[in-house]
Parts: structure tokens; C-alpha cells; sequence
């Protein structure tokens, strides 16, 4: 897994360099809002240089698109989707081992603790509290695929769980003006 690519400037701005990958990634994103789906398709851009993605939206059609035999490298769930909602999409997905693999990341701009505690039960690999702009989003995203390339049992605990823009700002010791 690569590393992270940062850069920074008066310890309180972190530029964000694509990482360059050997193949491409292919990423699910299943929501509703069309401007979310933007937001994290720029975050994304601003992370990984070589992917493409599928959107869907609602847990229904991400379920359908999967047994379809798609296996997305990467699946984004909104927590809040008409139909089926992002856990109960994965709580599916789960009990009927759909994904092979693939991490699986519940976000939402809430912090509820209560779903929280179900996507960790469900299996997902992170839960990501979604900022209000893109560039935090594409941090964010960053640190998330550092996780991902350090051994499941370092990503599985518990403190590595919840993604969101306070905690990064700690890990990477800098000022977040919010």
C-alpha cells in the first residue's frame, strides 16, 4: 500500500498529493445525494490517482449491482439512502457474504453511536464522519487508505474505527478550523 503524501506548510495546511497506483481501484459509492457522490469522487481525486467508479442509489441497488458480479476494491455506504439504508445494506451483505474482501465504509455527517456500533458489528472496516468540504474530505480519505495498508488487526481497532476530522487533526498535529 502506498504512503501518505504530505506536505506541510505552517503546521496547519496539509496539501494532498495523488498516490500513484500500479492498477486501478474500482469503487462503489452507494447514495442518494448526487452532491455527496461528487464531494467523495473529489476526495478521492485528490488521493488515488488511478480508479474509476460506480455509483448507485441505495443499498437495494448495491446489493443488486454486486450480485450481478461486480466486486468493487472498495465500497462507500451512505448511512442514510431511501429503499435500504447503508446498514442494512451491509448488514445483508454481511450475513450473506457478499464482498469479498473489499473494505466497506459506512459515512455519514452524524455521529450517531448507535449506528456506529452497528456497522463495526456488521463488518464494516471504517465508519467515516463526512466534513463539510472536499479537501478535508480527500485527508480524511487519505489517512483512511494509510489504515488500509497496515494489518487488519491494526485497522480492526477500536480507536482506528471512527474517521473524522478532529481525530485527524490530532494523529497529524495540526490546528482544525472548523
Amino acid at each position: 500500500m502506498p504512503t501518505l503524501k504530505l506536505k506541510y506548510i505552517r503546521s496547519t495546511i496539509v496539501i494532498l498529493y495523488p498516490v500513484k497506483m500500479s492498477s486501478k481501484i474500482n469503487i462503489l459509492i452507494a447514495d442518494d445525494e448526487l452532491q455527496n457522490k461528487e464531494m467523495l469522487i473529489d476526495g478521492l481525486s485528490q488521493v488515488i490517482s488511478n480508479f474509476e467508479v460506480e455509483t448507485v442509489n441505495n443499498g437495494a441497488d448495491c446489493i443488486n449491482i454486486i450480485k450481478s458480479g461486480y466486486q468493487p476494491d472498495l465500497l462507500f455506504l451512505d448511512l442514510e439512502m431511501p429503499v435500504l439504508n447503508g446498514l442494512d445494506c451491509l448488514q445483508y451483505m454481511h450475513t450473506q457474504k457478499l464482498l469479498n474482501n473489499a473494505p466497506v465504509i459506512i459515512y455519514s455527517s452524524s455521529q450517531n453511536l448507535k449506528a456506529i456500533k452497528a456497522a463495526s458489528g456488521y463488518g464494516a472496516s471504517f465508519y467515516l464522519v463526512t466534513p463539510a468540504s472536499s479537501y478535508k474530505l480527500g485527508a480524511l480519505l487519505q489517512y483512511i487508505f494509510k489504515l488500509l495498508g497496515l494489518p487488519r488487526t491494526e485497522q480492526k481497532k477500536k480507536q482506528n474505527f471512527v474517521i473524522a476530522h478532529e481525530k485527524l487533526a490530532k494523529v497529524l498535529n495540526y490546528h482544525v478550523s472548523m
